[in-house]
């Protein structure tokens, strides 16, 4: 039911570029193993946004993200699915953003950067999610976010600022009888 190998090498020509001490992978599921989405717009110039997925068992599973834009430069992240029966399931989400300062920055609208031209831009973006059903009339839940910036989710996650989410930090348990 999965493939699984380990201390996988991968080069290109002669060159190791990445090295995997593990890998599994199931062979029910029909989600693709890794995903390559080229293409371009005006806030990123040409893209392309790669993402792996990793997969140690049902309870710890996720996406390994490393994407290049040409106005921003290169972005790293991991995205981790986890479950345990007794204490929930939940995400937990991390992107770096390696800005270089070739592009006028949509925080500054209309205003030349502050950052000299050349200079790297440290943003990032940290999430904790988690849902735990404590008993069947009691849940609790809490999100934790962190973020460099409060512009990072315009600038990179056009759903969520779409859709007008909030950032927040908070922790909930509701009991019903």
């Amino acid at each position: 039911d999965r493939v699984t190998a380990k201390n996988i090498l991968l080069f290109v020509g002669d060159v190791p570029i990445f090295y995997f001490p593990y890998f599994c992978a199931p062979l029910k599921d029909w989600h693709p193993g890794v995903t390559v989405t080229p293409g371009t717009n005006e806030d990123w110039g040409y893209f392309l946004l790669t993402s792996w997925r990793y997969y140690f068992n049902e309870n710890l599973k996720g996406r390994i993200h490393i994407d290049y834009r040409e106005k921003r430069d290169l972005a790293y992240g991991i995205t981790t699915n986890y479950s345990n029966d007794n204490y929930g399931s939940g995400v937990f989400r991390f992107n770096y953003f390696d800005e270089k300062q070739k592009h006028l920055w949509s925080t500054r609208p209309n205003q030349q950067a502050d950052t000299p031209k050349g200079q790297t831009i440290d943003r990032y973006r940290a999430q904790l999610r988690h849902k735990w059903q404590m008993d069947p009339a009691t849940v609790g839940t809490m999100e934790f976010n962190k973020m460099s910036d409060p512009n990072v989710i315009r600038d990179y996650y056009i759903r969520d600022f779409q859709r007008d989410m909030i950032n927040g930090n908070y922790a909930s348990i509701i009991r019903t009888d």
